[in-house]
């Protein structure tokens, strides 16, 4: 049980199919939570300063200044969000693409 618990890693020893399919499977599902848990608080840290700048804006004395600010500060907002979509899109295709064969090969092979 020590050995095991010292030297896990992907060079412990030769791993079956299945048990490689296992961790394979854990580490996919821990990228793609991680991945979507870092693009939900990008997301809420936009919604944090979408608010501040609008409370910015609203002190501006001119209303037609305050209202272009406002708009700006939305759209960027908006857009700021779709790309933080996309780059969540990417990275969980990505972690059930090359993050998972990567993972498989390493624990079925070895490292290089």
């Amino acid at each position: 049980y020590s050995t095991i618990l010292n030297d896990a890693s992907f060079d412990f020893g030769a791993l079956s199919t299945k048990v490689c399919n296992g961790i394979t499977k854990k580490a996919v599902g821990t990228c793609k939570s991680q991945t979507k848990l870092a693009a939900k608080c990008n997301d809420k840290a936009v919604d944090g300063l979408y608010a501040i700048t609008v409370k910015q804006c609203e002190q501006l004395p001119v209303p037609a200044d305050k209202s272009a600010c406002k708009a700006d500060a939305k759209a960027n907002r908006s857009s700021t969000k779709a790309l933080n979509k996309t780059n969540r899109d990417t990275a969980v295709a990505e972690c059930s693409a090359e993050f998972e064969a990567a993972i498989q090969d390493a624990c079925l092979n070895g490292l290089p």
